[in-house]
């Protein structure tokens, strides 16, 4: 409602004999829609910080040593 108003009471006839070239036109244009958006548009604040970060298991040398030894068991029988 009050956007409305605030669009409806701008001195468009101003802005529009005043901007003589299509780019001044919109440069012009779009600050009285900018100001109307900061105006009237609410504004949530979030914070960065998330609450729910993912964790993962923490690896070590020894989760990556039966892997690795399934490996080369499986390696050896191919270059049979």
């Amino acid at each position: 409602m009050f956007t409305l108003r605030f669009l409806f009471t701008y001195n468009w006839d101003y802005l529009f004999s005043t901007h003589l070239t299509a780019d001044s036109m919109w440069c012009g244009f779009r600050n009285v829609l900018d100001t109307a958006i900061d105006m009237f548009v609410p504004v949530k604040y979030v914070s960065n910080r998330t609450t729910n970060k993912r964790k993962y298991p923490r690896t070590d040398d020894t989760s990556y040593g039966s892997a690795q030894a399934v490996f080369m068991a499986s390696s050896s029988s191919l270059s049979r």
